[in-house]
């Protein structure tokens, strides 16, 4: 993980006191106002503040909160000290609720270290009634919710503006503990800590997961900041879902919902007039309809552009120029697998000469750099598709400068891999290996951690029982 994402955000002055909010120097406040001294509300985040920024899920959240009226601090877990917010320095358990949103299974073992720094128990069915009330969702609830449930109070799954909204109405007009839980258990898409059994659960996360891309849309932020790991971006989202039907990929076209693009001129009317620059989220992104429309109309605004990653066998020589006019210098790009022949069976065909190709316009249209995404592991992987990757590595290297991002396929639930096991690590660790052999001297390598990919692997598939034991909720 980059510097950047690890990194805090500038320190508060050590005059800061309670009841007088600070905020990070640097930081615009676009369309909504701040929290202000004493809020009820804390929105955590597992992570830094630069990796909090750049996550569109938790700031739209932000968003809903303050935008009704419920004041709401940011509260950073990451680090070995009990949490604090960032606003006021005030402890986790001095807030009536703490929200979590969280996009990636680890964070849910990060916020149970949190939990416990901050002496509050990590064990809803302990804690007490004048304990905050813990809710948890984000993104990885479409894949497995039970790492948030094993310690929060409620998990709420996919969208999760209407259970924002309910919480901040209840907490505003004086609602207790018991009444908050009541108006969530009432959502269709929420479980409760209260409510262990596994059949309603598999029920409703699925029906709400079905309706994931119909929610309403798009979310926007309502902050931009220099710290943030993708820059002073006003993070918007292009689209919801996924046309595709890669069989790794948890967003796939017949899970969660038919794929949502919305309108160029609805996005481009949501990123205002004062920020410097439009990130636009979707992992379908690179098949928006109206892609080219959308980033011309930001760059004729003066606004630079950047985007998720793009699907090389949708991008044109137009779209190229319009992120180029935009400021863009790196082309961001996923391969996936090694080989073609593994690409295939992924159901995400690409031929090499495709990437050289890419690489090549990309260079004519004035990009500096190109970032490759890969995975190890795919099943019947050898290392004769390492070095096909090596070669295509290359062919793409003798026309713009390289970076490539190499990690274990951690196999997740709900896709045609489900049941496909996690590579050994003598294996994973091989192909690594071969891939830095061959790719060190002409690109800029991340290669991801065997471990850490296992563990992510077993949180995902994890029932209540083992997400309890596996994010430390039970020692």
């Amino acid at each position: 993980m980059s510097r950047r994402l690890l990194a805090g955000p500038p320190k508060p002055p050590a005059s800061r006191r309670r009841g007088q909010p600070w905020l990070p120097p640097g930081e615009r406040w676009l369309g909504v106002s701040p929290a202000q001294p004493e809020a009820p509300a804390a929105l955590a985040f597992p992570g830094a503040y630069p990796a909090a920024m750049a996550s569109l899920g938790y700031l739209s959240v932000l968003r809903e909160l303050l935008a009704q009226g419920l004041p709401t601090h940011r509260l950073p877990l990451a680090g070995s000290a009990p949490p604090e917010s960032l606003e006021e320095g005030r402890p986790l358990r001095s807030y009536r609720l703490v929200a979590l949103s969280a996009a990636w299974e680890l964070e849910a073992v990060e916020a149970v270290a949190a939990l416990r720094r901050a002496g509050l128990e990590p064990d809803p069915a302990r804690r007490g009634p004048d304990d905050p009330l813990v809710v948890a969702g984000g993104a990885l609830t479409l894949v497995n919710p039970r790492p948030l449930l094993a310690f929060a109070d409620a998990v709420v799954f996919g969208e999760g503006l209407t259970a924002a909204t309910a919480l901040a109405r209840g907490v505003l007009r004086g609602a207790g503990r018991r009444e908050l839980l009541d108006s969530l258990g009432a959502l269709p898409n929420t479980a409760l800590a209260g409510q262990p059994d596994d059949a309603v659960l598999a029920e409703r996360h699925a029906a709400a997961v079905s309706r994931y891309t119909v929610a309403p849309g798009p979310l926007a932020s309502p902050v931009v900041t220099e710290a943030s790991a993708f820059g002073e971006s006003f993070l918007v989202e292009a689209c919801r879902g996924c046309p595709r039907g890669c069989r790794f990929c948890v967003l796939r076209r017949d899970r969660c919902g038919p794929f949502a693009p919305f309108a160029a001129e609805t996005v481009v009317e949501a990123v205002p007039a004062g920020a410097p620059r439009a990130g636009l989220v979707g992992a379908g992104i690179s098949d928006h309809p109206a892609l080219e429309r959308l980033l011309e109309r930001l760059v004729d605004r003066g606004i630079a552009v950047s985007t998720s990653s793009l699907r090389v066998a949708s991008l044109t020589e137009a779209h190229l120029r319009l992120l180029v006019r935009g400021g863009a210098r790196q082309l961001t790009v996923g391969v996936d697998g090694l080989s073609e022949r593994l690409r295939d069976a992924l159901g995400k065909p690409l031929p090499v000469r495709r990437v050289e190709a890419l690489a090549e316009a990309a260079r004519a249209a004035g990009l500096e750099a190109l970032k490759l995404y890969v995975m190890v592991g795919v099943p019947d992987e050898t290392a004769e598709d390492v070095a096909e990757f090596v070669e295509l590595a290359r062919r793409a290297a003798r026309h713009v400068r390289l970076a490539v991002s190499a990690a274990p396929l951690v196999p997740k639930p709900w896709t045609p891999l489900a049941e496909v096991p996690f590579a050994p690590a003598t294996a994973l660790r091989e192909r690594l290996a071969g891939l830095r052999r061959g790719l060190g001297s002409f690109a800029r390598l991340d290669l991801g951690s065997p471990r850490v990919a296992a563990r992510e692997h077993a949180l995902a598939h994890a029932s209540l029982a083992e997400a309890r034991r596996l994010t430390g909720v039970v020692r």
